[in-house]
């Protein structure tokens, strides 16, 4: 049997070629996979079919006990004083810091920033902050970002404007939490 030479549609004929050929030289096909329902959510302690039939216990693996949504919730707090950003004009060369309430909004240069809601860490609140930004143009209305960003990993999604940068710094938390977060 000749190998077929690969054109328009190639990839098709090379792999009906290749299961062919495996056909005729006894080669067996996969074995069918029996997928396993996972448990529901909330639902602890329950062993995890492996492979062959071999229990795993997410216990004994290491992995501790499953959390609900409701039980992951009192991890993050949201900050009911907004965040504290920094925006930047590379052409000007001019930086400064905003403070936005949550549902605020900002013009700096020629965007608009808007900011959704600010999140931290309830165990370390001059953590990690990260905030949901909305950014647009100011002329025109085009959005330029949308989305999550976090300060301590500011290019992990990071807005992507010719001119303008925006990242967060920090929270801005209540005044009985308000150690160094707020006083960046």
């Amino acid at each position: 049997m000749s190998v077929p030479r690969a054109g328009l549609g190639g990839v098709v004929v090379l792999a009906l070629w290749a299961v062919a050929a495996g056909a005729q030289q006894g080669v067996a096909p996969p074995p069918e996979v029996e997928s396993t329902p996972l448990p529901p959510a909330g639902v602890t302690g329950v062993p995890i079919p492996g492979p062959e039939g071999a229990v795993r216990d997410p216990a004994a693996m290491g992995l501790g006990d499953f959390q609900t949504t409701e039980e992951a919730a009192g991890i993050v707090a949201v900050a009911p004083g907004g965040a504290r950003l920094r925006w930047l004009d590379r052409i000007a060369g001019e930086a400064r810091d905003l403070t936005l309430a949550p549902g605020g909004l900002e013009v700096a240069g020629g965007i608009v920033v808007t900011l959704d809601e600010c999140r931290y860490p309830v165990e370390d609140p001059a953590g990690n902050a990260f905030a949901h930004l909305s950014v647009r143009e100011a002329e025109g209305g085009a959005v330029v970002f949308s989305g999550w960003m976090v300060a301590d990993s500011p290019a992990l999604n990071a807005m992507d404007h010719r001119r303008y940068d925006v990242w967060v710094l920090s929270c801005v938390l209540p005044d009985a939490e308000a150690g160094p977060a707020a006083a960046d």
